[in-house]
């Protein structure tokens, strides 16, 4: 277990995550230099960036000729980057599959200081693969990223970012396949209402105790504040178009996308596994 603190701050080195941490004070507790606080706001953002960027190759994969496919069997960096992800999850021979149900794993278990090298190591892994992906179809990498402006909800500012206005609440895991593919939509809403709305994505797995407030055990599940009081919810994914019509019927007054919240949602926690 010792080993792990030298690879974390070599992989730190490699990945570029010197902004995702500090020096520790003498003596500190806190070996990464990273207080609960503002750890898990760190960390939570990166895993937003993340998911964004996987929401992008999902939408690729189906491009002519398969890019991502190609990219991850043929391309020596890729490769390579991919390489090394697995071999910080668990052995070299580990499968795609078994590595990221371990990685899925850790997200739930480990700290900030521990797992922020590691996420900002898959990160490195998919913007290559993302940037491989885009070149072969033509795409420039700036067209495909913008800053967000989605906020990062945890505990400890949970309350000072839903408390007032009008908030949507995207109840996820990191896990959650649909979950990521509503990202990229949740984003142009959060542009696209600027001022009016805001848009947040709180992890469930890593606040359990928000999700039990609210009654949440299916993901993604959306919920509308007004004031801090709910005054919507939908459990299942929702393109922008449907986004922006909820948004509008509330501006309006009271409702949903359809006037009354649909159910039935994407995945449960029962379903992950974990």
């Amino acid at each position: 277990m010792r080993r792990a603190r030298p690879i974390a701050a070599l992989l730190c080195m490699l990945v570029g995550c010197s902004s995702a941490t500090r020096s520790p004070a003498a003596g500190s507790s806190d070996p990464g230099g990273l207080a609960l606080k503002d750890g898990e706001l760190r960390l939570e953002s990166a895993l937003h960036q993340l998911d964004l960027i996987e929401a992008n190759i999902h939408s690729l994969s189906g491009a002519v000729g398969d890019p991502v496919a190609k990219c991850v069997k043929r391309e020596p960096e890729v490769i390579a980057r991919g390489l090394a992800f697995r071999l910080v999850i668990g052995k070299r021979g580990m499968q795609e599959k078994a590595a990221e149900m371990a990685y899925y794993r850790l997200l739930q278990e480990r700290r900030p200081d521990e797992l922020i090298p590691v996420v900002y190591l898959r990160k490195y892994y998919h913007e290559g693969l993302l940037g491989c992906v885009l070149d072969s179809v033509g795409v420039s990498q700036k067209d495909a990223m913008a800053e967000s402006e989605v906020r990062i909800l945890v505990g400890s500012n949970f309350e000072a970012e839903t408390g007032d206005g009008l908030v949507m609440i995207d109840f996820m895991t990191h896990w959650c396949v649909p979950c990521k593919r509503m990202a990229p939509d949740l984003e142009k809403l959060a542009r696209s209402y600027k001022g009016t709305l805001r848009v947040g994505r709180i992890d469930v797995d890593r606040n359990m105790s928000i999700a039990e407030r609210f009654g949440v055990d299916v993901f993604p599940t959306l919920i509308m504040l007004k004031h801090g009081k709910e005054v919507g919810r939908v459990e299942k994914l929702l393109g922008y178009p449907e986004l922006s019509r909820w948004v509008e019927s509330e501006l309006r007054g009271p409702g949903s996308p359809s006037g009354e919240a649909p159910r039935g949602g994407e995945q449960r926690k029962a379903e992950s596994g974990g």
